[in-house]
């Protein structure tokens, strides 16, 4: 067993595993380089879910058709795939084939000629 004291400047009888040791004790001399970095340690346990953040901006474009049309096609700056609701002139809501020809385009297809309004949103 070996028991640490801390002595500065003096000689120091010590007992090592049943051997006596004279350990002189001085001031310390000069740090060397620091050495390299060592390697990478095991990833740690993962951190819980932070809080959820703010509600997004709703954004929303609205376009009037009204020349009937059987295909109705508008650009949107939406950046995710826009909901898509359309209404006839009297406004009543309506159902066309939507399709996506783009992230930033949406189109409605129909069997007949149709006028009225197109609204995406987010």
């Amino acid at each position: 067993m070996i028991e640490v004291v801390e002595i500065r400047n003096a000689a120091v009888d010590v007992e090592v595993d049943g051997k006596a040791v004279v350990v002189e004790v001085g001031q310390p001399g000069p740090v060397g380089p620091t050495g390299p970095q060592g390697p990478v340690g095991p990833r740690g346990p993962e951190g819980p879910v932070g809080p959820e953040g703010p509600m997004g901006a709703v954004k929303e474009r609205e376009v009037q058709i009204a020349t009937p049309s059987t295909v109705w096609e508008i650009a949107h700056d939406i950046p995710i795939r826009p909901a898509v609701y359309t209404h006839d002139t009297n406004d009543r809501p309506i159902r066309g084939d939507v399709t996506y020809p783009s992230d930033t385009s949406v189109r409605v297809e129909w069997a007949w000629p149709m006028a009225g309004r197109i609204i995406v949103t987010s």
